[in-house]
């Protein structure tokens, strides 16, 4: 008896909670952000945020390693109920970026592909940065940033955004210690050029990010985005971590790395606008 195909179409709430969540990160971050009180005492007074930072890089492969970074592909996977998300991510030479975010859908059994089932995609949402100009497409349509917009989504293209503070002009301040899940971390405050301001974790003992907070989509509604980074593994010569949880509102979406490839060759058509239809 042949069975009935699961239904792998999401949740038309789920779906809006989703795409809200993909583009939140896609655009400004207010220019203000409420202060966390998660205190757990002063930080060591020969701390410093250049310090943290410091050694954040270290741990993610050195400043001399990092300078050759050049670009990097990552495929990462979530499950939201029934339903398998995918996002693809490209960055190059800090100054290009291209985003797919897919919903895959089974047409049933194959030949042992993706856990042993043939997917097809269905596309959410796309975002796109060419080096001057920035797109993002889902199932509302295309569109250009501009303004504060497209200034903050530049920085996407950073493959670790830390390691071009002094470049950009990003402000970071050691706040105190604070608690992440089990871990002690420093909490810094970050003001981006735009001023646009974000709270980074870093642990204590081994230096890792574990967990940035921004408040995205302006005055008018704003929403807390919290994003913690987890399992860390060496590829290459680099670490990155291999489980991101996002918690956007009420949803929580945990992402996980199926493939990430440093110094990656990328072709320019990814980075290519397409004129909307």
């Amino acid at each position: 008896m042949r069975r009935p195909r699961r239904d792998t179409h999401p949740n038309p709430s789920h779906m809006k909670k989703i795409l809200l969540a993909v583009l939140l990160l896609a655009l400004a971050a207010a220019p203000a952000a409420q202060a966390q009180t998660d205190s757990l005492g002063p930080a060591p007074a020969d701390m410093t945020a250049d310090s943290i930072i410091g050694r954040y890089l270290h741990f993610c492969g050195g400043l001399e390693k990092l300078a050759k970074l050049k670009s990097v592909a990552m495929t990462f996977q979530a499950k939201v109920g029934a339903s398998l998300f995918e996002m693809n991510t490209f960055k190059k030479d800090a100054s290009r970026y291209a985003m797919t975010f897919d919903l895959l859908e089974s047409a049933g059994p194959s030949q042992g592909l993706l856990d042993n089932n043939l997917y097809t995609r269905k596309s959410v949402q796309q975002q796109v940065f060419d080096g001057e100009k920035a797109t993002l497409a889902d199932l509302n349509g295309q569109r250009q940033l501009d303004g504060t917009a497209l200034e903050e989504f530049k920085f996407k293209a950073l493959i670790i955004p830390e390691l071009h503070y002094a470049e950009f002009g990003f402000r970071a301040e050691l706040l105190y210690l604070a608690q992440v899940g089990d871990r002690t971390a420093y909490k810094l405050r970050v003001i981006s050029p735009t001023g646009a301001i974000s709270f980074s974790y870093f642990d204590l003992e081994e230096g890792q990010l574990l967990r940035k907070v921004e408040t995205v989509g302006g005055f008018e509604d704003p929403t807390t985005v919290t994003t913690s980074y987890a399992d860390y593994r060496r590829v290459k010569d680099y670490f990155f971590p291999h489980s991101i949880t996002q918690l956007t509102g009420d949803l929580s979406m945990v992402l996980t790395a199926t493939e990430i490839k440093p110094d990656a060759m990328l072709i320019p058509t990814l980075f290519q606008i397409k004129e909307a239809r």
